[in-house]
C-alpha cells in the first residue's frame, strides 16, 4: 500500500507525538542526551493538542496502512515542522510533507516563508537549503535545557496562477 498524506485529526494527537519523540530522539542525542535531559512529554503532546485544534493550523500526517509515519505543519507563514520515524529516513515521506506544505502555503497566496531550525540539525538544513530556503540572520536559543541555538531560514515563494 502506497503512503497517504491527509489533513490531521484531533483524534492523531497521540500519534503525532509518538512521530515527533521518536524522530527527535534519534536526530538529537548529541544535543539532548536523554540521560541527562529527558524528553518533554507533557509539553510536546500539548503542542500536538493546539495544533490539532487550532483551526488556524495546517497540520497534514502521511500514513502507511493506517499508521501514522511523518507530520508536517503551517502555522501562516511560519513552517512549523516536518517529522518522519527514523526507520523511514531516506524514503520520500518527508519530501512529500514538504511539497504539500509547500503548496498549501501558495494556495494561500503567500509570498514568503520563515522557519527556525536547530543549527546543529545537519539533516534538516540539508533539507531546506537543497530547496532554496535562505539564512536570514537570525538566531536564537530554544526554551528547553540545554537551550542549543537556533537559527531562521526564509523561502520566497513563486507566486502560482490562479
Amino acid at each position: 500500500m502506497a503512503v497517504t498524506i491527509r489533513r490531521a485529526r484531533i483524534d492523531d494527537v497521540d500519534a503525532c507525538f509518538a512521530v515527533q519523540k521518536s524522530a527527535d530522539l534519534a536526530a538529537f542525542p548529541h544535543i539532548f542526551p536523554p540521560e541527562l535531559f529527558p524528553f518533554p512529554d507533557e509539553e510536546v503532546r500539548a503542542r500536538w493538542r493546539e495544533n490539532l485544534v487550532d483551526g488556524d493550523r495546517y497540520c497534514v500526517v502521511a500514513e502507511d496502512e493506517g499508521t501514522i509515519i511523518g507530520t508536517a505543519v503551517l502555522i501562516g507563514d511560519f513552517f512549523d515542522s516536518v517529522a518522519v520515524v527514523p526507520e523511514r529516513w531516506g524514503s520520500a515521506v518527508a519530501s512529500d510533507l514538504y511539497e504539500v506544505i509547500i503548496a498549501r502555503a501558495q494556495t494561500l497566496g503567500l509570498a514568503r516563508l520563515h522557519l527556525w531550525v536547530i543549527e546543529k540539525n545537519e539533516r534538516a538544513r540539508h533539507l531546506y537549503e537543497s530547496r532554496g530556503w535562505r539564512l536570514d540572520g537570525r538566531k536564537k536559543e530554544l526554551p528547553f535545557p540545554p537551550h542549543p541555538l537556533v537559527i531562521s531560514y526564509t523561502l520566497d515563494l513563486p507566486s502560482t496562477p490562479l
